[in-house]
């Protein structure tokens, strides 16, 4: 048999077959500069989003050992996820909120009982911190992160925030 064809394509290729490929689009779109310059940077917007998208499954998979859950149905798995999905949020919000503004005061990503918390955890305690910098590496510090090792991991960082769930 014969596999399916997309004649827009073909006639595009056909059509265009003289042109660098670069300039062309999959799906009988044409050349790039036929397309609005709006659904272009929609596009790249788009797939911008896909990094983000992939680092929240990190948070998930890695942070939340979501793989780790041996879970038989797909009920479980949805109560599972209902509990981890927003843990690892707050992990990829604390994370990137940490890289954008390291200088901004604790409270951007934490409330006052967390910073204080954080504070009284570490041995031996210190005073709340005042910067996000600090204060997401003291919560690193409670999963076992090691400041002269670079920036913690997904693995560390959760940790910290259970011991933080914990103690609240």
């Amino acid at each position: 048999t014969q596999p399916a064809r997309a004649p827009a394509v073909e006639r595009d290729v056909a059509r265009h077959a003289r042109e660098p490929a670069a300039r062309f689009l999959g799906g009988g779109h044409g050349p790039l500069e036929e397309l609005r310059p709006r659904l272009l940077q929609r596009v790249v917007d788009v797939y911008r989003k896909r990094w983000l998208i992939e680092e929240y499954f990190k948070a998930l998979k890695t942070g939340c050992s979501l793989e780790k859950r041996q879970v038989a149905s797909f009920d479980a798995l949805r109560k599972v996820l209902a509990l981890l999905a927003p843990i690892a949020y707050r992990l990829l919000r604390l994370r990137a909120l940490h890289r954008q503004a390291a200088d901004a005061p604790a409270s951007a990503g934490f409330d006052k009982v967390d910073l204080n918390l954080i504070a009284r955890a570490q041995r031996p305690p210190t005073s709340p911190p005042k910067t996000l910098e600090q204060a997401y590496l003291l919560l690193a510090r409670l999963g076992g992160h090691i400041k002269n090792n670079g920036p913690p991991g997904w693995l560390t960082l959760a940790a910290g925030y259970e011991t933080l769930l914990i103690l609240r």
